[in-house]
């Protein structure tokens, strides 16, 4: 009975962890990224690729970086006194497409306004419409422990604006790609103004500068069709 007991209650606690990890997903069910950009033109390339179309639904482009934020000191927050700040914090630049495969029931960060995770706003003691620094550290192609890299870091500073605070219970104020149940610290924002910040936005050949630029982002979020039933499965209703 012992062993019984406890093997319904480890299945029962590996099943929860499941889906509460499946829940933090909300419909993204491949992510690709890593420390360099690309062009932002691949995501609608691999879209319009008939093996894609058979198999994926959506392919959103999107920036996933580390930041730290930091409240303006003339920010009117509820807690919290001016200054503070929060590290660890992770920074989502979003399309349209991307917020939808989060959360299509909260609207979409635009702008410069940043909507954060309940977490993330009492930790800087903040309320919407307060004023707040992001500190994002650019990955370096050169690693910073290294002879030639650079010890201070490559960091861009952005003023922001909090538009909106994410319940704890919602999808995007969870959503995490790290295999832990901790609840993460999440900043989102449209995808354009942080290429923008980030010196990755797309730019026109000019008299002064005929270099020709794409926008670049550095991951790209995906959601699967859903599976077909098997020819051979019985309906629902068929005597077994």
């Amino acid at each position: 009975a012992v062993l019984t007991g406890a093997l319904l209650v480890g299945d029962s606690v590996r099943g929860s962890l499941r889906q509460m990890t499946l829940d933090r997903l909300g419909r993204v069910d491949h992510v690709l990224s890593g420390p360099r950009f690309v062009r932002e033109q691949l995501a609608a390339d691999i879209e319009v690729l008939p093996r894609f179309q058979e198999r994926f639904n959506t392919l959103a482009p999107a920036i996933i970086l580390s930041a730290t934020v930091q409240k303006t000191a003339s920010g009117g927050g509820t807690t919290g006194g001016a200054g503070a700040r929060a590290g660890g914090v992770q920074l989502y630049g979003l399309t349209d497409a991307g917020w939808g495969l989060i959360d299509p029931s909260q609207p979409a960060p635009t702008g410069d306004q940043l909507t954060l995770n309940d977490r993330l706003a009492r930790q800087l003691g903040v309320a919407v419409g307060d004023q707040v620094t992001v500190q994002i550290e650019l990955p370096s192609d050169i690693p910073r422990d290294t002879l030639l890299g650079k010890k201070d870091g490559n960091f861009v500073e952005w003023q922001a604006q909090v538009g909106a605070i994410l319940p704890a219970e919602s999808g995007p104020g969870r959503f995490g790609l790290l295999p832990n149940q901790q609840l993460p610290l999440n900043a989102f924002a449209a995808l354009a103004p942080v290429q923008e910040q980030l010196g990755l936005a797309a730019k026109e050949p000019s008299r002064r500068d005929p270099t020709r630029k794409e926008a670049r982002v550095n991951a790209l979020l995906v959601s699967e069709k859903p599976a077909r039933p098997s020819p051979d499965a019985p309906e629902a209703g068929t005597d077994l």
